[in-house]
């Protein structure tokens, strides 16, 4: 598992790397051009089979950590900021929670999917589970930039990570 990880990780930093050189190479990016870079292409390949791997493996501080680091390119290409800036503000600026907390909301709603296509959850009780693994996710996130160390000069700008997301 520890492997497989590993080797998605690299392998889509390392996609996601390509695809934002080439496209600054031909028509320079925007911010919205890199976000549907990453929703599309980064966060797909990341999360593929997540309901099989990912809350069993992100309960782990040092999957956590791994997953998180691999986001760090993709919000530096969305954000501009400098490299010095931490990830956990980068998050923030971006408004993209943190990798861990989004695969892991990804793999309940991907097995939730699964059970509707078995017939065990109907369609409105797999909408209703996905805004409450949202809330939930934005929850974790929001207890999680409180209690940083990290990031407390954009925390004076974005105190409340919901109402960050609620801004363009």
């Amino acid at each position: 598992l520890r492997t497989s990880l590993s080797f998605l990780r690299q392998s889509s930093v390392a996609l996601f790397s390509r695809l934002i050189s080439v496209a600054k190479a031909s028509w320079g990016l925007k911010e919205r051009t890199t976000r549907i870079l990453y929703k599309s292409v980064f966060l797909p390949r990341m999360g593929y089979a997540a309901s099989v791997w990912a809350e069993r493996c992100m309960a782990q501080y040092r999957h956590q950590t791994r997953a998180n680091t691999a986001q760090r390119r993709p919000l530096l290409a969305m954000t501009g900021a400098y490299r010095t800036t931490s990830t956990m503000a980068l998050q923030v600026i971006a408004g993209v929670p943190p990798l861990d907390l989004e695969l892991v909301r990804l793999a309940k709603i991907e097995r939730d999917k699964n059970a509707m296509r078995r017939g065990n959850k109907s369609a409105s009780e797999v909408a209703g589970k996905a805004k409450q693994y949202y809330d939930t996710t934005i929850r974790l996130w929001q207890e999680r930039w409180v209690a940083s160390d990290k990031g407390r000069r954009t925390a004076i700008w974005f105190p409340d990570v919901r109402r960050r997301l609620e801004r363009p």
